[in-house]
């Protein structure tokens, strides 16, 4: 018995625990859409833009007094988020120069 308690309690431990966000923003009078799954240390994103499906993995995240910020660049991906989780619809915004893309986003949790 004290083996399986032993062995959910690593598990447990190791169970990275994520906060899944569902926004939306405004692009030229369209609504567009971009799911987001942050963990503690990455995230990953998928963009809808343009009529299209942008997928981004691995990308790193920081908090500080403003927010989480979210940074996917790589190589010539130029892609970062920021999260407010503080405010009431969640708010941020979408940065990014390989899109030409800056817009606010309103998201649900």
């Amino acid at each position: 018995m004290k083996k399986y308690i032993a062995l959910f309690v690593f598990f447990a431990s190791q169970q990275v625990w994520a906060i899944n966000y569902n926004c939306t923003y405004t692009h030229k009078n369209e609504r567009e859409a971009l799911q987001l799954i942050v963990q503690r240390t990455t995230a990953s994103t998928n963009l809808s833009f343009k009529g299209k499906e942008y997928s981004y993995r691995d990308c790193l995240t920081q908090k500080d007094q403003f927010g989480t910020l979210i940074d996917c660049n790589s190589g010539l991906t130029d892609f970062m988020i920021l999260i407010d989780e503080k405010s009431k619809p969640t708010t941020g915004g979408i940065m990014s120069s390989t899109h030409d893309l800056f817009v606010d986003l309103e998201c649900n949790v």
